[in-house]
């Protein structure tokens, strides 16, 4: 998966500006090059030593704030049991199954409808509303973009994301949730600061 921030990137022709060069970047190196992307992308100089803006505030976090529960949380494995610790698990999405390969997976006890996921990053998943239908012309295709996934570490891929970094891969299959008339339902995103929701957004995938 090319993802858009290294397409905005490698337009620039620099050799760094690619997943490989991050991924292989030693850790001292990190704030140097998290500094080049920033400027690149916002168009002001980032300030780590005492950061006013949202944005390097942000950048401050992703670099010096990686405890392990952020690691934790990250996992959309292992988020799960926090979550129900605190809602309980009848609001937590039911899953067929977790899995080690795309390999790994036995169709046959997969339902009709699914969402196939990795655990490790971001708007990597494939939603499945005919397991007939995929079975039959979108399997080998979808096979290799998750061997692709799993080989993949997500905390390289928009300016140094390291509550990804040492995450297991590992794949997920849940129900699909749809609503009543068949349409896809809603995400909603709550933004919090000092703890608080204070911005609410919502989006559809398709």
């Amino acid at each position: 998966m090319i993802f858009k921030f290294f397409e905005q990137l490698s337009s620039k022709k620099k050799p760094e500006n690619n997943y490989e060069f991050y991924r292989n970047l030693p850790e001292e190196d990190y704030e140097k090059y998290l500094k080049k992307i920033y400027k690149q992308k916002i168009g002001v100089n980032l300030n780590l030593e005492n950061p006013k803006r949202l944005t390097e505030k942000i950048q401050w976090l992703k670099l010096y704030d990686n405890l392990e529960i952020k690691q934790h949380l990250t996992d959309k494995i292992t988020v799960r049991d926090w979550a129900e610790t605190r809602i309980g698990k009848d609001y937590i999405k039911k899953i067929v199954g977790i899995y080690d390969s795309f390999d790994d997976i036995n169709f046959d006890e997969v339902p009709d409808k699914f969402v196939i996921k990795v655990n490790h990053g971001c708007k990597m998943q494939f939603k499945v509303h005919n397991k007939k239908i995929f079975l039959e012309k979108g399997f080998d295709k979808v096979r290799q973009q998750f061997i692709g996934w799993m080989n993949y570490n997500f905390a390289f891929c928009a300016g140094f994301e390291l509550q990804y970094k040492n995450i297991p891969p590992k794949i997920l299959i849940e129900y699909l949730l749809e609503e009543e008339d068949g349409s896809e339902i809603k995400d909603y995103m709550f933004f919090c600061f000092n703890g608080k929701p204070q911005i609410a957004h919502t989006m559809v995938y398709s």
